[in-house]
């Protein structure tokens, strides 16, 4: 049985409070959301003017609560390898939503001025004007990271051979926006020329992430001291809003 998390967190000397987002994280999430946002109404306005002038209300209605929805879902939300075909039901969800309720508080006028198909005709914009805003937001993004902008900063549970070559990988693959700026592990468990300072992990746990700025956790295959420090550890990061990724065994995949 595992040892209660208020007694690991106590025994690593850690306050209970959340790490601040960097800057970085934060300007990334932004700029998807602006450029999305672009794109929605892009597609309004068009929609409008392309149908003999319809009034801008349902759409710009609709497209604000695409938008919440989209932002409450977590939909800006950075991540190091995005899944295309997982946003696509999302952003369904967020048009069909937004649909739903800009016909019931749209008002009769507005709608009867719109009909039932110029209503579906605008949802299906969003719907594609949405996946495009998505497309490029994301390649801006890549090409930021590609210049050294808005990077994050991770910290890699273990530091044997497979953590520093796992390490290695992400500093190769720039179009992932992430930097290893450290590891977790016991002093008994340490690679030789790490590219990145070792941090003891029953000592160091805070300060390694006070002191790199580091906004995420990256559990390596290996992971030092084994499947125990691997769940401590991933509830520490979690209780303090630090996302976790899990790099699974080869025989796991």
């Amino acid at each position: 049985m595992w040892p209660d998390k208020r007694e690991f967190v106590a025994s690593i000397g850690s306050e209970p409070r959340r790490f601040r987002k960097p800057k970085q994280h934060r300007t990334a999430s932004v700029l998807l959301a602006s450029i999305t946002l672009l794109a929605l109404v892009i597609a309004a306005m068009s929609w409008s003017w392309l149908a003999d002038g319809r009034p801008l209300a349902l759409p710009l209605i609709t497209v604000v609560t695409v938008l919440i929805v989209l932002i409450a879902q977590g939909h800006f939300r950075v991540r190091m390898s995005p899944d295309t075909a997982a946003r696509l039901p999302i952003v369904a969800g967020a048009v069909a939503v937004a649909g739903c309720l800009a016909a019931a508080f749209a008002g009769p006028t507005v709608l009867g001025a719109a009909g039932a198909e110029g209503l579906l005709g605008l949802l299906v914009a969003l719907f594609v004007s949405t996946l495009a805003g998505d497309l490029v937001g994301l390649q801006v993004l890549r090409w930021q990271w590609l210049k050294g902008n808005l990077r994050a900063a991770a910290l890699v549970l273990g530091s044997d051979e497979l953590a520093s070559e796992l390490a290695i990988e992400i500093g190769i693959r720039r179009e992932y926006g992430v930097d290893v700026v450290g590891f977790l592990a016991r002093p008994d468990d340490r690679a030789q020329n790490l590219p990145a300072p070792v941090f003891d992990l029953d000592s160091e746990l805070v300060l390694a992430f006070t002191s790199t700025n580091a906004d995420r956790l990256i559990i390596g295959p290996a992971a030092s001291g084994g499947d125990h420090d691997v769940v401590q550890v991933a509830r520490w990061a979690v209780s303090h809003g630090l996302p976790v990724f899990l790099v699974p065994r080869f025989y796991e995949m």
